[in-house]
């Protein structure tokens, strides 16, 4: 579970108790099903967006109940969402192999590796060191 959900079901469950799907499933409800939607929803936002998203909730009454991920979902909608290291890495290689003048290969790999300890086209400082 990521610290995300976590902290949600923290807050949620100190001011209403256990949702249903947590006490007494429905016919057909799965708990790991929807642990897994809410992780999957909230882990690109950071644990203190969440967090001021069920506080918004709560405070402004948005609900009664124990808050559903799109009541949650509602509340981070204006929130930027945090890039994933692998997406960033994706970003960072996108644009040095797009750059104008073109950067060199190994000027690519230097710096892949030198950011993000990211072997780009099998580059290794540590393994070429070895090989010495």
């Amino acid at each position: 579970m990521t610290p995300q959900f976590e902290e949600a079901m923290r807050i949620f469950t100190d001011i209403y108790g256990y949702p249903k799907w947590e006490k007494e499933a429905k016919d057909g409800q799965s708990r790991d099903a929807i642990v897994s939607l809410w992780d999957r929803e909230l882990r690109e936002y950071t644990v203190q967006d969440v967090k001021e998203a069920c506080y918004r909730l709560i405070r402004y009454r948005k609900t009664m109940t124990f808050p559903t991920i799109s009541h949650l979902m509602s509340e981070l909608i204006d929130k930027q969402k945090e890039m994933s290291k692998d997406d960033e890495i994706h970003m960072v290689l996108k644009a040095l192999l797009n750059a104008k003048p073109p950067c060199s290969e190994l000027a690519t790999q230097r710096t892949m590796w030198a950011i993000y300890q990211y072997k780009y086209n099998g580059y290794d400082p540590e393994k070429d060191q070895e090989e010495k």
